[in-house]
């Protein structure tokens, strides 16, 4: 059966990270065969919204018109501290009472962590904002890891650790093999485990800091 996964671009948010994962998931369709996957992209509005980079993105849903999803992340960036409203806290509990496995790239964690949908789970964030995540939810089981998996929570550290995370997705659901081949298609060197350090992990304070 195809996967459909959801992607919350949020205003600011890391357009790397995003466009890693979204081309891992394109790839593996492409080299199956098969439609997979298929995702969408979705904002508060429905509205366009503009990444780190500047660049404009034309959304396809608000948060009222979907929430069947497979697996929904959470793509955050360089505004995370301003990017949240009632309406997306709301649709997002909806999405856990689904039982809708729940995801972050990059500061999206930060999201999840406020909202408390990070209880009991293991999770990573950018280098960058590790110390303040800690600061302000010392409950969380947070790690240094680029990515990780835990349960039904997918969380990663942005940059280029999405592709990392996608292929272990992709890899757990349709094996190893057609991972490696995704691999080769992007001319990566090697497919990087959950454990690769960032070559800085050092916490900076969140603030209106650079994310990633």
């Amino acid at each position: 059966m195809t996967e459909r996964f959801g992607f919350l671009l949020l205003s600011g948010y890391s357009m790397l990270a995003f466009t890693g994962a979204v081309d891992q998931l394109r790839m593996a369709n492409r080299i199956s065969g098969k439609p997979l996957y298929e995702w969408v992209t979705v904002t508060s509005d429905g509205g366009p919204v503009r990444a780190s980079n500047g660049l404009k993105v034309y959304t396809d849903y608000q948060t009222s018109e979907v929430d069947k999803f497979d697996l929904l992340f959470v793509c955050g960036g360089i505004e995370i501290d301003v990017s949240i409203d009632r309406s997306i806290g709301r649709w997002l509990h909806k999405l856990d009472a689904k039982r809708t496995a729940l995801g972050s790239m990059c500061t999206g964690t930060y999201i999840l962590a406020e909202l408390g949908l990070l209880a009991n789970h293991k999770c990573t964030i950018h280098w960058e904002n590790m110390s303040f995540l800690r600061e302000q939810h010392p409950e969380l089981m947070i790690s240094q890891e680029i990515f990780v998996i835990d349960e039904n929570r997918y969380t990663c550290a942005g940059g280029t650790s999405s592709m990392d995370m996608l292929v272990e997705i992709i890899a757990r659901r349709h094996g190893w093999t057609l991972a490696n081949e995704i691999a080769e298609s992007f001319l990566v060197e090697r497919i990087r485990g959950k454990n690769d350090r960032p070559r800085n992990p050092v916490g900076i304070q969140l603030g209106h800091s650079r994310p990633g």
